[in-house]
């Protein structure tokens, strides 16, 4: 929800690509190659030659998913293998699959079956295991208790949710692929260089919530900082795992606990958009009372189908209902009916100076909006009760 453009110098690129890229990632690479089996040498040849993953890693942001395009074209064996969701995007489930009833809705699920097996049969083309694997699986699927497993199983996947035992990997790719991620360590890069990274960036709140603090601390004897997010996960995409501009500080709530491995493609990315200067925080309350926090109901537009994702991945709209958000809100309510009952012009006067602002309401105009927790909620509030155009500080 805060745009926030990674900043990397020419000194520290510089350095980052001779230590990470130059020492570990091609040298490793060269390893890993000679495993290659030769029906994907030249696919691998294609993706991972040395200018390639230097693009890799050092492009920016913007530039990200058309690598992630570039090795789905070309080495699909990649995607099936470690974004098997993505690699099922053209495999079309029935939304109705989870609420099906094995007893009572037997024949919706053979016709879902049907076409499922048909549509496997037309996408088998380049598949190493994963297509011909489920196929085989409806087809063997008898009882309508077996196919709707078998149908959840296959959504679960489509959805991203399926979890696999790396057992199951071992067995069904071949161990060169199973060890890819391992020449693009995040390790190497969190050891050595996660400080200087999150300090680049210079967030005091989580880019994704703006509400969670993500402080960077210098101690006497240790220091802390946030922890660094992928925005397009490592799981997912092991060759941008050590992608500099894939980096974004983030507070744990959204990162560890509601972000996780999704899958980002699609989604608004702190270091590439902006929020649109249009209100995006909407409050329902009477506005001739004193607010009380425990009847304000904040709700948040959906006009950004970029936006709208992230708002649903990380409950936003439950983030900014809770009471200490709201609290502030009461507060700043409160102010505003103050000033008003001394007088429409005192109001005025106070609204048309920044600093006035800051001191009364505690809602900062000339801040960066990384720097301040909540700035586009408290803006967007001061704007709807006061009929004002208030915008947020990009930089």
């Amino acid at each position: 929800m805060i745009s926030t453009p990674s900043t990397f110098d020419t000194k520290f690129v510089g350095i980052y690509k001779s230590a990470i890229i130059v020492q570990k990632v091609i040298p490793s690479l060269a390893l890993l190659r000679q495993k290659v089996c030769v029906k994907y040498l030249s696919s691998f040849d294609l993706c991972f030659s040395e200018k390639k993953v230097t693009s890799m890693i050092l492009s920016p942001a913007n530039k990200l998913e058309q690598h992630i395009n570039f090795i789905e074209d070309n080495f699909l064996l990649l995607i099936e293998r470690f974004n098997p969701s993505r690699y099922l995007k053209n495999i079309h489930m029935d939304d109705d699959v989870e609420n099906l009833n094995a007893n009572q809705d037997a024949s919706k699920i053979n016709e879902i079956k049907c076409v499922l097996i048909v549509d496997f049969i037309l996408n088998l083309k380049n598949d190493y295991f994963l297509k011909k694997h489920l196929l085989s699986k409806l087809q063997k699927s008898k009882t309508p208790t077996q196919t709707l497993k078998v149908l959840k199983d296959i959504n679960n996947i489509i959805k991203g949710c399926s979890k696999k035992r790396k057992e199951y990997y071992e067995k069904n790719y071949p161990a060169w692929l199973n060890e890819l991620p391992n020449s693009f360590k995040y390790k190497d890069v969190s050891n050595t260089y996660g400080f200087d990274i999150v300090t680049k960036f210079d967030l005091r709140f989580c880019p994704y919530c703006n509400d969670e603090p993500i402080p960077t601390i210098v101690g006497a004897n240790r220091n802390y900082r946030a922890a660094i997010d992928h925005f397009y996960p490592k799981a997912r995409y092991p060759f941008l795992a050590v992608s500099l501009f894939n980096f974004i500080p983030a507070g744990t709530r959204c990162n560890s606990g509601f972000k996780s491995e999704s899958d980002m493609v699609g989604y608004f990315n702190p270091s590439i958009h902006r929020l649109k200067k249009e209100a995006l925080f909407n409050f329902t309350f009477s506005p001739d009372n004193k607010i009380q926090h425990d009847t304000l109901m904040v709700s948040l537009s959906k006009n950004d189908d970029l936006l709208n994702k992230n708002i649903s991945l990380f409950e936003l709209e439950s983030v900014y209902n809770n009471n200490e958000c709201k609290i502030e809100i009461e507060k700043i309510h409160e102010r505003i009916l103050h000033h008003r009952s001394l007088g429409d012009e005192n109001l005025d006067n106070i609204l048309l100076s920044e600093e006035l602002i800051r001191r009364e309401f505690n809602i900062d105009l000339f801040i960066p909006a990384k720097h301040v927790r909540w700035q586009k909620y408290l803006i967007d509030f001061l704007n709807q009760i006061c009929n004002r155009d208030y915008t947020i500080k990009i930089l």
